[in-house]
């Protein structure tokens, strides 16, 4: 838990120091706020909306809530998309079939790398419920890219090959349009001089569609595929890409100017840390810093005055807090975090009688002028109200006005 520094109570080399610092995720949990009326709090996007709420009703495809107790379990299956390739088959015999597919695909791509026929005919995808193949109902066409020939078929998405030295590399992707229907759309290199376009629609899907199969048109059980690879993949979700989810994340320091020390400790003593910047891109921690505090050390005299103590405060919310604290030359010394509801308990300087809740940091050790140690803690903490946050540190011995970091320029 100790990390040393060669360079003696330096944070920083480079015209900034920095002495303390915390960083703080938001676990996104909702949570009851209690602050009086007994409702639910419910968030969009992480903000509140403006009333709170006694019933929630989820709905919709793959939304199941469960719970007996004060929690529930909202599941919402199929959140965001998901991608499966299934193993690359080779272009061998009268089909090539694809099984596993699930009923919440939304998207299936079937991909050939270099597939051919022993014969001058026409290459054929159906789709298939667990039991048997779907053979009717297709809207299917496919030309050559010069437009001169052309194959169609109402029994499958047909792809245009027509003779047996086609070697045809490229995609069709097939769309699911609603509950009974598809779609497809396909691309195909033949040769070097030309390909083949593929499109079509099946409509009255009666049942669901599991599996996936490449044959051959109007198959004789003589034409057959001879070389290359077939290899397929889908995709379940929503089908438009899904977004992403954020964590917010900020970070706050105590960062001071360059030549200007940190903090005078006191024996055997908790003293109150500074926090004077945060980063904070979503802005959902409010820092209550001095306005001086970039510029000046940290003593007692500036402490006890009005406005003198660093605080932070948290909106209801499940919180990872990290925090870490330098030490130079003073001994045996320990960091803490502690943390209120009410804030003229955190807003003054603090006592060993203040009513709060206290994390400890790792116990640490700088005995000499040539090293510094740093306290660090971490927990993750539930609040349903407001709460308010500042770092303490407590110290065996005292030195100087560097106690907590010495200037690093």
């Amino acid at each position: 838990g100790r990390r040393q520094s060669s360079n003696p109570g330096n944070e920083s080399v480079t015209g900034t120091n920095i002495y303390t610092q915390v960083r703080i995720e938001d676990l996104a949990t909702a949570v009851k706020d209690s602050s009086g009326s007994g409702g639910i709090t419910v968030k969009d996007e992480g903000v509140a909306l403006s009333t709170l709420a006694t019933t929630l009703n989820f709905v919709g495809d793959g939304v199941v809530a469960s719970g007996t107790g004060a929690e529930k379990t909202i599941t919402i299956s199929g959140g965001g998309n998901s991608f499966v390739l299934l193993s690359e088959e080779s272009a061998t015999g009268t089909e090539v079939e694809f099984t596993g597919i699930p009923a919440d695909a939304k998207e299936i791509t079937v991909m050939f790398r270099g597939v051919s026929l022993n014969a001058n005919n026409d290459i054929l995808v159906q789709l298939g419920y667990s039991n048997t193949w779907i053979a009717s109902g297709y809207v299917s066409n496919s030309e050559n890219t010069q437009g001169t020939d052309h194959a169609h078929s109402t029994d499958g998405f047909v792809i245009y090959s027509h003779t047996s030295n086609a070697e045809h590399h490229g995609s069709m992707i097939i769309n699911k349009a609603s509950s009974s229907s598809y779609t497809a759309i396909g691309e195909f290199r033949r040769s070097n001089t030309g390909g083949a376009h593929a499109r079509g629609s099946l409509s009255s899907v009666s049942g669901t569609v599991e599996r996936l199969k490449v044959t051959i048109l109007n198959q004789n059980n003589q034409d057959a595929f001879d070389a290359g690879t077939i290899s397929v993949s889908y995709k379940t979700g929503s089908g438009s890409g899904g977004t992403a989810g954020t964590t917010k994340v900020a970070i706050l320091r105590d960062e001071k100017n360059p030549n200007v020390g940190s903090s005078s400790g006191a024996a055997y003593t908790w003293i109150d840390r500074d926090i004077t910047v945060k980063t904070d891109p979503d802005n959902f921690v409010t820092l209550n810093a001095r306005v001086d505090g970039q510029t000046t050390v940290s003593t007692a005299a500036r402490r006890s005055a009005t406005n003198g103590i660093s605080y932070f405060a948290l909106p209801a919310g499940t919180y990872k807090i990290k925090f870490r604290a330098v030490g130079y030359y003073i001994s045996q010394h320990q960091a803490a975090m502690v943390y209120s509801s009410t804030e003229s308990t955190i807003n003054k300087v603090y006592a060993t009688t203040d009513n709060v809740t206290k994390i400890y940091g790792t116990s640490e050790t700088s005995t000499n002028n040539t090293t510094t140690s740093d306290s660090s803690g971490a927990e993750v903490v539930t609040i349903n109200q407001t709460t308010y946050f500042k770092v303490i540190h407590y110290t065996v011995s005292t030195f100087s006005t560097s106690d907590f970091g010495q200037s690093g320029s």
